[in-house]
């Protein structure tokens, strides 16, 4: 089984980001644009999984999300992977801060809205770790990542080996291009904050979705935070 577990974006957030693209889509040289309903933060990757070990892997996954507290997310900035001079992926960045209580919350103007965190200004994010990611990864959504892929590698199901750094994959440029341009366009972009109240076991089937696009299959929903 070809799975990932998952933070997922609320309509609100994708539609934010889709109209902040949507005039630059069909710009001289844009990347093949993922598909915006597949937007997510892959906090955990297993290219082929045994089937036998997914009971395991629902059961680990549920006790781990339940110790987990929701958090604060905001999708801002971006770069390219594997570096701005020859890109493959452009994608936007994801930063997280621990989830304001309701009564401070109700104190900001707009919550749908956090423009008072500002951004660092890096000129190349490309080989260094993820946009809100230490060098020692010591980030909400680093020791998320950690804790996931403890839980599928407990349950049988290696999870990959690749350096956790938290985006959301927009496009694909094939060939590689320098990509300054659009990694300068997506330093402009600051999205609306929401809550992760839940993570998602989601199984990939490459190939069968709309457009030759995969087709995600969410196989189920952990809640953050349930413990008592």
């Amino acid at each position: 089984m070809r799975l990932f577990v998952a933070a997922l974006l609320p309509p609100r957030v994708v539609e934010d980001l889709e109209e902040f693209l949507e005039p630059r889509r069909s710009a001289a040289g844009a990347p093949h644009w993922s598909a915006p309903s597949q937007w997510h933060l892959t906090l955990s990757f297993m290219g082929s999984a045994p089937e036998r070990r997914l009971d395991g892997l629902l059961e680990r996954l549920a006790e781990r999300s339940a110790r987990w507290t929701p958090l604060s997310l905001q999708v801002r900035g971006g770069g390219a992977f594997p570096h701005v001079g020859s890109a493959k992926v452009l994608y936007a960045g994801v930063h997280a801060s621990p989830l304001a209580p309701p009564s401070a919350a109700s104190a900001s103007p707009d919550p749908t809205r956090s423009l008072e965190v500002a951004r660092p200004t890096v000129p190349d994010r490309t080989d260094s770790p993820g946009h809100g990611e230490r060098a020692n990864g010591s980030t909400p959504l680093a020791s998320l990542s950690r804790s996931v892929r403890h839980a599928c590698s407990a349950a049988g199901a290696e999870p990959d080996g690749a350096r956790f750094r938290p985006h959301v994959t927009l496009g694909r440029f094939r060939p590689p291009v320098e990509a300054t341009r659009w990694v300068r366009l997506l330093d402009t972009y600051v999205g609306p904050s929401f809550p992760l109240t839940d993570i998602v076991l989601i199984e990939s089937h490459l190939g069968q979705g709309a457009g030759g696009h995969p087709r995600h299959d969410i196989v189920e929903t952990f809640p953050l935070g349930t413990s008592t």
